[in-house]
């Protein structure tokens, strides 16, 4: 099941992010409200709900994945990708503003998190007929900020996305 549609922006085409996560993981179980389950590709378990984590997870609001890493799981590994990991790693991310690592009581070991701004449109001035709307947002993390621009562009009839047909 998905709630994906023929959206321009759409992401996630093959699930490879989950696919990811299950090489490095026993255990994937997925926490939005009032949602709590696992599974793999054949079945789907309802699993405990997870308390929030304060400053992290709130239960009403967000959604968290809890990963069980498999035995053979290099800890080292993740400190070495995460120390060098740096916070603009999330600013495309659509649904996602923060990543931490925790340990099994929830304590964060390490982390980034974004505080994102409202997108705010642009009023476009002349001719730009191939632009349908501008828009931009500030990005913030502890260290930096950003601003980010959207445009939606106005795109020729005979084309489309290489992985969906053609609109009839």
């Amino acid at each position: 099941m998905t709630t994906k549609t023929n959206r321009t922006d759409q992401r996630g085409r093959f699930g490879i992010g989950l696919k990811t996560l299950k090489r490095i993981a026993d255990d994937l179980a997925i926490h939005p409200a009032p949602y709590h389950f696992s599974g793999d590709q054949l079945s789907v378990q309802v699993v405990p709900a997870e308390g929030p984590l304060p400053g992290f997870y709130d239960p009403a609001t967000d959604t968290m994945i809890v990963l069980r890493l498999k035995t053979d799981f290099s800890e080292e590994g993740l400190e070495a990708w995460f120390a060098e990991w740096e916070d603009d790693g999330l600013i495309f991310l659509t649904w996602v503003s923060s990543f931490r690592w925790c340990d099994p009581i929830g304590a964060t070991l390490q982390g980034r998190t974004l505080s994102v701004g409202v997108w705010e449109n642009i009023a476009l001035v002349g001719g730009r007929d191939s632009i349908i709307e501008l828009s931009r947002r500030e990005v913030e993390s502890t260290a930096t900020s950003w601003t980010v621009w959207r445009a939606t562009l106005r795109v020729p009839g005979y084309l489309h996305p290489a992985h969906r047909p053609a609109p009839t």
